[in-house]
């Protein structure tokens, strides 16, 4: 998935201001912490800091890390959609097509999302725990997952409901579904609308 464009608000101190307090406690500046939270959606922040104290247990705090770590406001509603499509009604990511009038973005995700299920399910890896799994098999196949632990993370639930015979033929999809975009067969509302029916063929 290529880097969304996000654009930066500024935060407001009588909302985000316990959670800057906590990132500045893991080591970040005051205007680290703020930038931080400016960047992620107010739903996720807790979620996010958890994240953070996480990650930052055990070494000291880095901005590049966090900047990398943390889920964006535009990539956490995409990556919302990728779990609606696999483990919720494939049929909901429509809206979101139409809400922002483009599909290629939803369809990177949904082939990076894919593409870690299968590694995942390849290696055997089924942790329930974020914290043993950057410990554990996150540093046991890094090489081989070749990505950011907990985006690998993330994608654990759905390369447990999935067999990698059905990711497959989803990754499949997708990309022909890229392609007629591309090549001008189809407009990304009618691209979206014909994978999102074969996605849902597929799993049902």
């Amino acid at each position: 998935l290529t880097k969304l464009n996000v654009e930066i608000i500024e935060c407001k101190a009588t909302n985000n201001s316990e959670y800057e307090k906590e990132l500045v406690q893991l080591g970040a500046l005051p205007h680290e912490a703020n930038l931080l939270c400016a960047r992620i959606k107010p739903i996720f922040l807790q979620q996010e800091v958890d994240k953070l104290r996480s990650y930052f247990i055990d070494e000291k705090f880095n901005m590049s890390n966090a900047e990398h770590l943390i889920c964006e406001v535009e990539e956490a509603d995409i990556f919302k959609v990728v779990d609606k499509i696999f483990l919720g009604n494939p049929w909901d990511a429509l809206k979101y097509v139409k809400a922002t009038k483009t599909a290629m973005p939803l369809f990177y995700a949904i082939g990076s999302a894919l593409k870690m299920a299968y590694k995942l399910k390849v290696l055997g890896i089924n942790d329930r725990s974020y914290s043993s799994f950057s410990k554990g098999n996150y540093e046991k196949y890094k090489d081989l997952i070749n990505g950011h632990p907990f985006f690998a993370f993330k994608n654990i639930k759905i390369a447990n409901k999935l067999n990698e015979k059905v990711i497959l033929k989803v990754i499949f999809h997708t990309l022909k579904a890229e392609n007629d975009i591309k090549t001008g067969k189809l407009q990304e509302l009618e691209s979206a609308e014909v994978l999102f029916g074969k996605i849902a063929t597929i799993m049902a």
